[in-house]
């Protein structure tokens, strides 16, 4: 949300208004006296208002309150963006969905404090305005977030990591003030997907022809011309992948079928009719044997579904904090952004990712072995 000058001196004033007046549990000696108790901790509500990625790179957190707190109410509040992800998430009680309308912020709000939170996270990385508010007014006694420049509105205020990391070790620093340190070989993302999804994606990848062969999944859509890595190189590497031992399927967003049409044409590869459903979409990954695309939410979803991922990103940033966690991945980077990484390194990641995958058989341990059949 891009904020005017008076509106930023607003929102400063805001927040210290309310470090003055802010009610609940003081403290991290009141949270530690909260979940102290058996039954200290019974409402818990989580805001991420962002994107689908951010979403999906939330799951080892959503799992591990879980345990820590079986028998909990967990609340996610979703924005406009990632309310597509809801259908994918697990280990929740409720997920809410908002928007930037006023209405909608009042009767969630309101709904919220109706709830009686004992524990509110903000676990947006960045600063957000939107989720700090919701974070503020949720009611809740003990009110966790970074300490960023909202910091006064949080009981505990939690420190960020002195260096880039990624953001699923980043996210898990919220939950040190509950008692909960994952340790980061055992921290997982993972997704859910229905069962009938799953064997419509089936009866359209495998069908009835028993092709035993690897799968290579290709996706062409990025989130702008900046993540496209462009016609020519996809068309080049859909074709020279093709093989006796491995498919290529092309995959893409509904606003780009057109184009992945005429690339599956030129390159000879197969490729899916485009679905609007996300949880359609993931499925189709979830028969990959490996995945291409550029960064965006599909290396997440894939990396939840224990795929190997060929990442290309224009960030550096890529590399340090959003990349394909848990799997073995190659991320590509180039500041002048995707269309400019050169060919030749994208074939080389993909053939060098085969070839450690083929190496190790298929059981490497930094991987989640995921057969489509045991998806629910």
């Amino acid at each position: 949300m891009a904020l005017s000058k008076f509106d930023r001196w607003i929102w400063r004033s805001t927040r210290q208004l309310y470090a003055l007046v802010r009610p609940g549990v003081s403290g991290a000696e009141g949270l530690a006296a909260m979940i102290s108790r058996p039954d200290g901790i019974r409402r818990v509500l989580l805001i991420r208002t962002d994107k689908i990625g951010d979403a999906i790179v939330s799951t080892p957190v959503f799992a591990a309150l879980r345990q820590r707190f079986p028998d909990a109410e967990i609340d996610l509040l979703l924005g406009r963006k990632n309310g597509a992800a809801a259908p994918l998430l697990g280990g929740l009680t409720r997920i809410v969905h908002t928007d930037k309308k006023l209405r909608t912020i009042i009767s969630i709000l309101t709904q919220c404090r109706k709830r009686r939170y004992d524990v509110a996270i903000d676990m947006l990385t960045g600063d957000s305005m939107t989720a700090a508010i919701y974070t503020a007014l949720s009611g809740a006694r003990i009110k966790i977030g970074f300490d960023d420049t909202s910091m006064p509105i949080y009981s505990v205020p939690v420190r960020r990591a002195p260096k880039p990391e990624h953001q699923v070790l980043s996210l898990l620093r919220l939950l040190k003030p509950l008692g909960i340190d994952v340790a980061p070989k055992q921290a997982r993302q993972s997704i859910v997907l229905p069962k009938p999804v799953v064997e419509n994606a089936r009866s359209k990848i495998i069908g009835v022809s028993g092709d035993a062969r690897a799968i290579i999944m290709i996706n062409i859509s990025g989130s702008s011309a900046r993540k496209y890595w462009g016609t020519a190189n996809y068309t080049r590497l859909a074709h020279d992948l093709k093989s006796d031992a491995y498919r290529v399927i092309l995959v893409s967003a509904p606003s780009d079928a057109v184009t992945l049409r005429e690339i599956a044409a030129a390159s000879g590869a197969e490729w899916l009719e485009p679905s609007q459903d996300l949880a359609d979409f993931s499925a189709f990954l979830s028969f990959a044997n490996l995945i291409v695309t550029p960064d965006t939410s599909i290396v997440h979803i894939a990396a939840s579904l224990g795929k190997p991922v060929v990442t290309l990103t224009g960030s550096s940033l890529v590399s340090a904090e959003w990349y394909a966690w848990g799997v073995p991945n190659r991320a590509i980077c180039c500041d002048g952004g995707v269309p400019d990484i050169p060919y030749g390194d994208v074939e080389l990641a993909v053939r060098s990712l085969l070839f450690e995958m083929s190496a190790d058989g298929g059981d490497n341990n930094s991987v989640v072995q995921l057969s489509p059949q045991g998806v629910s």
